[in-house]
C-alpha cells in the first residue's frame, strides 16, 4: 500500500529545531524517511538490492512533504554516500548518475533552511568540497558524447 496516497493520513505540527517555531509536516513523510534512515542503518553496507529500497523511502519523503528541508538533507546525504559506494568500488561512471539527485537535495534543503532562522550554511560548503571532482566527471562525459 503506498501510504502517500492514502486520503485519511493528517499532518501533525512538529516543533522546528532552529526557529522555535512550529511547522507542519505531514506524518507519511516522517514514516518514510524514518523507514529509509532504519534501512540504511540496519543495512550491513550498501548494496545493488538495499540502495533502491532505502533511496525509495527518501525519495517518497521528499515527494509527501516537499518543503521539509530535513527530508531533502536525508536525500541528499544518502545520494552522496551512494556515489562514494561506487566510486571507492571503481565505478566512477556508474556514480555520476547519483550526482544531480544529490546536488539537486542539497538545493532543496539549502532553499528550505533559508526561510528558517539560525540556519548553518554548511550545506553550501558541503555541496562545494563533495562534489567538485563528481561534477568534473558529469562535464567531461558530457563533453566527450
Amino acid at each position: 500500500m503506498e501510504l502517500s496516497n492514502s486520503p485519511h493520513i493528517q499532518p501533525v505540527a512538529a516543533t522546528g529545531l532552529t526557529s522555535g517555531t512550529v511547522t507542519t509536516v505531514p506524518f507519511v513523510a516522517r514514516v518514510y524517511r524514518r523507514l529509509g534512515t532504519w534501512q540504511w542503518a540496519l543495512s550491513p553496507g550498501l548494496d545493488d538490492e538495499s540502495i533502491p529500497e532505502i533511496r525509495a523511502a527518501f525519495r517518497n519523503a521528499t515527494q509527501c512533504a516537499v518543503k521539509w528541508g530535513k527530508a531533502w538533507h536525508t536525500w541528499a546525504l544518502f545520494n552522496t554516500a551512494v556515489m562514494s559506494h561506487y566510486t571507492m568500488r571503481g565505478f566512477p561512471s556508474f556514480a555520476s548518475q547519483y550526482v544531480v539527485a544529490a546536488v539537486n537535495g542539497y538545493f532543496h534543503s539549502v532553499a528550505c533552511a533559508a526561510h528558517a532562522t539560525g540556519v548553518d550554511d554548511s550545506l553550501q560548503v558541503s555541496i562545494k568540497l563533495n562534489f567538485q571532482s563528481q561534477l568534473r566527471l558529469v562535464e567531461e562525459e558530457a563533453i566527450n558524447s
